[in-house]
């Protein structure tokens, strides 16, 4: 026990104050250090520290309530003393106040940089899961990951950590977990790997967890239900059906029920109204899957059946905006407005925040719109304050004020949603370019997108070319109309010149020479695909464009069966907006009208194998885009490669051959190829592989050669061995030039060592030859050529998003 004497003489030597409180903090027993702390206040005054060891003391002999008084105080008269807060949070949890116990240890937590002890993990943990289970698991995970950075071993506070990351979507700190995670023992650790998986877009793992969750799991719904949130986000529908074979002997029927309506859009069926009803009863049945159900099946509802499930949600969620307005919505698409209307008056009533008012009230301005009871709508639209609409919304506006003749108004609406992905719809830039048309805006919309210093989306392209020729027309400026033809790379088109033609001579010659690619070659880059090869096209078509950017002033196409161009052209709109270029669908009935023609069986044994007559249409497309008279140069690119950087220098090679009209990489000379050269009299050694074909000058003589290769594939179809690569290579013998192989590596599944040891510069162009290919679940696994085109297809994902690589995975693998 300190004597009164130094007691006295430390309250004025930091020194001996330091010592004093050493010595009371050394003492064994919670009642000596309660006597001593209690006389050395009298001498010292108020100390934090003191007031730390007699709460500390306090807690020891279990009276919580002044062990967190002197605590608390300790903490105001030491504000950066972080053990205190770690003493309040063990105080505060032992009397049952778990979430100020939450904010103390968060405290403690953030200042202390040491790893803990056991006895100090265990106790931190313990409140942790108080906090979790009790209070607030949004609370709780910043716990978690501190103390997995502090020393934590436990699996379950490792586990929360990396839940945590991935709530705040930090998937990079999450992944540094991973190994100390290892193989979870549990359904809900193979799910949080499941969400991590998604989370970096590797589809094939999110899987592999989601099944293994419901294998630890099977007779439990909340593991049914998050698994196949899982595997709908990633688009793995092939593990559905098994997984479902399993639940239905093991799951209660209402929570089958409602994992049947979750996977209705992927595996159709549980959109009856009984199957609702069933579904409703589930204790998991939350509000948005019958909402995303009802969005999707609304177009296919009898009247009766649409009045049942309303009924049936109304009764199960009462009074819920959210659904209140899908339901306004469902109405009002199918244009029952007047119960639209009702269904947005009705939400008005029950909404307690103003965004969920201001879209109910923003609903009804469309409603009296879609009626024509335009001055109700203006009332309506009074009230609505204009900086919280979004971009669909201002749209609607926009549509209001044109539809009222307010042209003036409809235009600086729309100047505003110029920096908004709606004006890639191609509805609205019409709208724009007519606003702009009878306002005489179109020169303050132009210098606003060149104002921006390039890098245009495709749609905004469009537009600004299109408010360029409108403002052609009008313009008594030449040398600004030149100047904004620069700064926004306008390009050259049929109608420009058609209207560049009527005007004065001197905009004409301002003009002359000023419009995009006026100076280099117009180029098209063309693939073709059918419905097993589309995916891998787009994948292809990616790869290009991430690695070279000076091939993104061409024009880019793919031939592809009818049937795909509806859902696949959207997808392919958006890759083009992401990297600032123009590509077109074709429709093969526009190309090939002839179709059976052509033969798909190899001259050869393969197997089984055949060449898709999608192989024929790179022939067709080549002779359309050299006909149209747009393009100087033409390339096409098989749909199973890779494109790396450099590829773009294959444009400057030139051919040294004036004579030249095709340039393509020699095949490998193996006996097959031998053959076919004998077989159709061509220059030995020279035969070439028909995945990369560069047609470096476009004119009459290039399409009269076209025409002879599709009259030998339609005529001596049976005569050829590798069908269309026959029919050029003989169409275009003595009219060929090698192309360097870098520009077209042949990477078969045996490659793979020779492909991982070359350099990068010789690989501008990955050619996956031979089946099976990357994406084929035969192919083997993990190698680098694999590697490499996941990554590629990957790079796409995260352009389209899961739900649009799934709609393209769709055509190749359902």
């Amino acid at each position: 026990m300190p004597s009164e004497k130094k007691v006295a003489r430390a309250a004025t030597d930091p020194a001996l104050l330091k010592e004093l409180f050493s010595r009371i903090g050394a003492l064994r027993s919670a009642d000596r250090i309660l006597e001593a702390s209690t006389r050395a206040s009298v001498e010292v005054g108020e100390h934090g520290y003191l007031h730390f060891l007699t709460g500390r003391a306090h807690l020891d002999k279990g009276d919580l309530a002044p062990a967190c008084e002197h605590l608390e105080i300790s903490l105001k008269l030491s504000p950066g003393f972080h053990w205190a807060a770690y003493e309040l949070a063990r105080a505060l949890a032992q009397t049952d106040r778990v979430a100020a116990a939450g904010a103390q240890l968060r405290s403690f937590l953030a200042a202390h940089e040491q790893q803990l002890n056991q006895t100090q993990l265990k106790i931190c943990e313990t409140i942790a899961d108080r906090l979790f289970n009790e209070a607030s698991r949004a609370d709780a995970m910043p716990v978690y990951q501190r103390l997995g950075a502090l020393g934590a071993t436990r699996y379950l506070t490792l586990l929360r950590a990396f839940e945590g990351w991935l709530d705040s979507g930090h998937a990079v700190e999450a992944q540094r977990l991973l190994e100390k995670l290892g193989d979870p023992p549990d359904a809900w650790g193979h799910l949080a790997l499941a969400r991590y998986h998604a989370s970096v877009d590797d589809g094939a793992s999110v899987q592999v967890h989601a099944v293994r969750a419901c294998e630890l799991a099977p007779e439990h719904p909340m593991v049914a239900l998050a698994a196949l949130q899982q595997l709908k986000r990633a688009g793995a529908a092939q593990a559905l059906p098994a997984l479902f074979a399993g639940w239905q002997a093991r799951l209660p029927a209402v929570d089958l029920a409602l994992l049947r309506l979750v996977a209705a859009r992927t595996l159709g069926g549980g959109g009856a109204a009984s199957d609702i009803a069933l579904a409703l009863q589930s204790p998991l049945a939350s509000k948005w899957p019958f909402i995303e159900h009802l969005y999707s099946v609304a177009e296919t509802l009898s009247d009766v059946e649409r009045e049942s499930c309303f009924g049936l949600l109304q009764a199960r969620f009462p009074a819920d905006p959210d659904l209140l307005m899908c339901l306004a919505n469902v109405e009002v698409a199918q244009r029952r407005f007047e119960s639209g209307k009702s269904l947005c008056e009705a939400g008005l009533d029950v909404s307690e925040h103003e965004a969920h008012r201001l879209a109910f009230r923003f609903k009804l301005f469309e409603v009296e719109c879609f009626c024509s009871r335009l001055d109700q709508a203006r009332l309506l639209l009074q009230a609505l304050p204009a900086t919280a609409l979004e971009p669909a919304q201002l749209t609607a506006v926009a549509r209001y004020h044109a539809e009222v003749g307010d042209w003036p108004q409809a235009l600086a609406v729309l100047a505003g949603l110029l920096d908004s992905a709606a004006v890639a719809a191609p509805d609205l830039a019409d709208l724009i370019v007519r606003a702009a048309r009878r306002t005489g805006g179109q020169r303050p919309l132009l210098e606003k997108l060149a104002s921006r210093g390039g890098g245009l989306s495709a749609s905004l392209q469009s537009l600004s070319a299109a408010l360029f020729e409108d403002w052609l027309m009008v313009c008594d400026q030449p040398e600004a109309c030149a100047e904004l033809a620069d700064r926004l790379a306008i390009p050259g088109a049929s109608l420009l010149e058609f209207k560049l033609a009527s005007r004065e001579a001197a905009v004409r010659a301002a003009l002359t020479g000023r419009l995009r690619r006026a100076d280099r070659p117009r180029r098209a880059v063309f693939f073709c695909a059918d419905k097993a090869y589309v995916m891998p096209a787009a994948v292809s078509l990616s790869s290009l464009l991430e690695k070279n950017a000076l091939l993104q002033d061409a024009d880019f196409h793919i031939v592809m069966d009818d049937p795909l161009v509806a859902d696949v052209a959207p997808l392919l709109d958006k890759l083009g907006a992401h990297y600032g270029v123009r590509i077109f669908c074709k429709p093969t009935s526009e190309l090939v009208p002839q179709a059976e023609r052509l033969t798909a069986a190899y001259g050869v044994f393969t197997g089984g194998h055949q060449l898709a007559v999608a192989a024929y249409y790179r022939i067709y497309m080549a002779r359309a885009l050299a006909e149209s008279g747009r393009y100087e140069q033409l390339l096409y690119i098989d749909s199973d490669t890779v494109a790396a950087e450099g590829f773009e220098e294959l444009f400057a090679l030139g051919a040294t051959d004036h004579r030249a009209l095709l340039m393509a990489r020699l095949e490998i000379d193996r006996q097959e190829v031998r053959a076919a050269i004998l077989a159709h009299g061509l220059p030995a050694g020279r035969y070439f592989n028909s995945g990369v074909l560069l047609f470096p000058r476009v004119g009459p003589e290039l399409v009269e050669t076209l025409k002879r290769v599709e009259q030998v594939a339609e005529e001596r179809h049976q005569d050829l061995f590798f069908q269309d690569q026959c029919a050029l290579n003989i169409g275009f013998a003595g009219a060929f030039e090698p192309l360097p192989e870098r520009f077209n590596f042949f990477a078969g599944p045996r490659d793979a060592e020779k492909l991982a040891g070359a350099p990068a510069a010789d690989v501008c162009l990955m050619h996956v030859l031979d089946r099976p290919k990357p994406w084929d679940s035969a192919y083997p696994r993990d190698t680098f050529i694999q590697r490499r085109w996941l990554h590629a297809a990957r790079t796409l994902q995260r352009v389209l998003g899961t739900d649009g690589m799934r709609r393209l995975t769709d055509f190749t693998f359902v």
